[in-house]
């Protein structure tokens, strides 16, 4: 059974010959531990490691929510922050955490933008038609925390209003704007899904 065939049958669970697994080493160690250390775990789990090859001068690439002392204000307007080099951060600024903001709010641009990061859809399509040429599976993702996280980010982690679940829980009713933020959702996204 080829890789993509294995990666089929995981999703749709029906026994696998194998666990699809990507490992990597959390760029945070690259700061931490001794290179050396790294890369000889590394070339002693080839299963974990199947394409390692020795690297000299490795510098970890980070996203910029994993950028110590250099806040990042991401597409949605929340600000990131961490402590750690290499540790993604946390949501420290949020742009509804009053809903007098919201008249002024604007969300992200998915012609432009994932949410988190700027996007070139042509790049994509082109990465895509190259998987689809060459006989690959074609795979794609939305970046992480891309809806319910999202929302906390966006109102902040204590602002029930943020949470539906909660909301429902509680017997409470979101407000007019908690459904016009909700509602720019699914436009985004599927936007982000269908390119």
């Amino acid at each position: 059974m080829d890789i993509s065939e294995n990666i089929r049958r995981a999703v749709r669970f029906e026994k696998p010959d194998w666990i699809p697994v990507i490992f990597h080493i959390n760029p945070a160690c690259w700061f931490h531990y001794p290179h050396e250390a790294l890369q000889a775990l590394m070339a002693e789990h080839p299963l974990l490691f199947p394409d390692y090859t020795p690297m000299d001068n490795f510098v970890p690439d980070i996203s910029p929510v994993q950028r110590r002392n250099h806040p990042f204000t991401d597409p949605w307007g929340c600000v990131w922050t961490t402590r750690e080099e290499g540790i993604t951060g946390t949501v420290t600024v949020h742009p509804l955490a009053d809903w007098q903001l919201f008249d002024a709010y604007m969300p992200p641009n998915p012609e432009i933008s994932d949410g988190l990061l700027a996007v070139d859809w042509e790049t994509t399509a082109q990465k895509i038609e190259n998987q689809k040429a060459a006989g690959e599976l074609v795979q794609a993702s939305l970046p992480h925390g891309h809806t319910f996280l999202r929302l906390c980010d966006i109102r902040g982690y204590e602002n029930p209003r943020s949470i539906p679940i909660v909301c429902r829980s509680l017997g409470l009713h979101p407000t007019v704007r908690y459904d016009l933020l909700v509602a720019s959702y699914p436009p985004f996204w599927c936007h982000s899904i269908r390119r």
